[in-house]
């Protein structure tokens, strides 16, 4: 951050305020942006399209992605866990 050392850091009307969570905001994507395309491989716009939005991968696609160094075998069924010995909420589930 590079502020005038007289105001001692964060203060101000709240336009300088907003004005610095901007620019707080922008220095720490184009952080990460540099952290992902250093352990991914992937190029700055790349990763800058990918990023874009929130996703929620699945283990294989973040593994495709770079970010994931190893996800789970697939599996065909998960019924055999879910079949519960008793019912989870008496009087409701039968």
């Amino acid at each position: 951050m590079l502020h005038s050392p007289h105001t001692g850091g964060s203060h101000g009307s709240g336009s300088d305020l907003a004005l610095e969570a901007a620019g707080l905001a922008r220095t720490l994507r184009i952080e990460a942006e540099r952290v992902l395309e250093r352990h991914t491989g992937h190029d700055g716009e790349h990763v800058r399209v990918a990023t874009e939005r929130a996703l929620v991968w699945a283990a294989v696609e973040a593994g495709i992605f770079g970010i994931a160094d190893v996800g789970p075998e697939p599996v065909e069924s998960f019924s055999h866990e879910l079949k519960a010995s008793r019912p989870l909420r008496p009087g409701i589930d039968a």
